[in-house]
């Protein structure tokens, strides 16, 4: 028991550094000056509204609208640009990220069908 809750913060963790590190790179890409532990903090603040909030039903709306507009503070704040390029940061990383899950998806779906049980 003990092991498989370390197993799910060890996880946990992996995944917030690889998340910041994907978002980070749009930041670059967009003429970020900030660092890569500037994008780890905005990463974790605008996480917390959606911890927070995320098990109520229908209040967890909130909770994530809310984290994005932290977001959007943090990444204009921390890497010097305005609002609307770090709008465009978010948009275009979310619906990168969309497009790569979506070819993955298509890729390993027939293996994962043709599999017997």
């Amino acid at each position: 028991m003990y092991f498989s809750f370390l197993g799910v913060i060890l996880i946990l963790l992996i995944s917030f550094i690889i998340g910041a590190l994907y978002l980070h790179i749009f930041i670059k890409i967009f003429g970020g000056e900030g660092n890569f532990p500037s994008t780890m903090t905005a990463v974790a603040i605008s996480s917390t509204p959606s911890f927070l909030l995320g098990w109520i039903p229908f209040v967890n709306i909130v909770g994530i609208l809310y984290g994005i507009y932290i977001m959007l503070i943090g990444i204009s704040i921390l890497h010097k640009v305005s609002m609307g390029k770090a709008l465009g940061i978010i948009v275009v990383a979310t619906l990168v990220g969309i497009v790569i899950g979506a070819v993955i998806g298509i890729v390993f779906l027939p293996m994962i069908l043709k599999k017997k049980l």
